[in-house]
């Protein structure tokens, strides 16, 4: 783990989060764009219909504010506490989000990090082990590309109607395809904004300490993150 002041360590996160805030500040989720992870099936009466699973009902319920029939809450609403509260229920609570919901609500898991690794890191100006990693935890794993995908370059011949928010169905995607419809909906200012808290965490947290298992996810997050040259502009 890189040895950092508190003072050196609050900088470089609070700089980050402007960031983060910055690039995803005029973002938004349609009503009309699923939270959850909706299926297809064909009813008795031969026609298509959408569904849920329980937990991606249950995150649809979470996002919404309790009641289905809301509009998504905006991302900003749940930086902090709220999504951490959730978190402590369940860890991989962003596995039932959709692609386009977890690409919307990344900067509430990314800020919600940044402010629970300052407030929990130090004791004074002490470094402590008593770290709360769970949202640390959530975001890279959501930022995570699965084995054996070229990000960018699959991005480049990706059928631009899977990027499409609109399209709902999820029943058919690979979790290839799956990616790449989450870093699809990504603009560079945004892809840069994750690059710069990918690195901060990788410098900083348990992975700067090369534990066995970590191997692989780092270096899938160094190839789609760190490596490439994702541009400073916004589009």
């Amino acid at each position: 783990m890189i040895a950092k002041s508190k003072q050196k360590f609050e900088q470089e996160a609070q700089s980050i989060a402007r960031l983060i805030r910055t690039s995803f500040s005029d973002v938004s989720l349609p009503a009309e764009v699923p939270i959850g992870a909706l299926r297809q099936r064909v009813n008795e009466q031969g026609c298509v219909e959408h569904y849920l699973l329980d937990d991606e009902e249950d995150a649809e319920m979470f996002f919404k504010g309790g009641n289905l029939r809301n509009t998504p809450k905006h991302w900003a609403d749940f930086v902090g506490e709220p999504l951490h509260l959730w978190l402590a229920t369940d860890e991989y609570s962003h596995l039932p989000l959709s692609p386009q919901a977890r690409a919307y609500y990344l900067p509430a898991y990314l800020l919600t990090a940044l402010m629970y690794l300052v407030d929990t890191l130090f004791v004074g100006d002490q470094k402590t082990e008593r770290v709360d990693y769970r949202a640390v935890h959530s975001g890279m794993e959501m930022l995570t590309p699965p084995p054996g995908l070229d990000v960018w370059h699959a991005l480049m011949v990706f059928p631009r109607e899977l990027l499409d928010p609109f399209n709902k169905d999820m029943s058919r995607l690979t979790r290839k395809e799956e990616f790449l419809r989450f870093v699809g909906q990504f603009n560079n200012a945004q892809k840069r904004a994750i690059k710069m808290y990918v690195q901060f965490v990788l410098e900083t947290t348990y992975f700067a300490e090369n534990r066995p298992g970590d191997g692989d996810q780092i270096a899938a997050l160094k190839k789609c993150w760190i490596e490439p040259a994702l541009q400073d502009g916004s589009e």
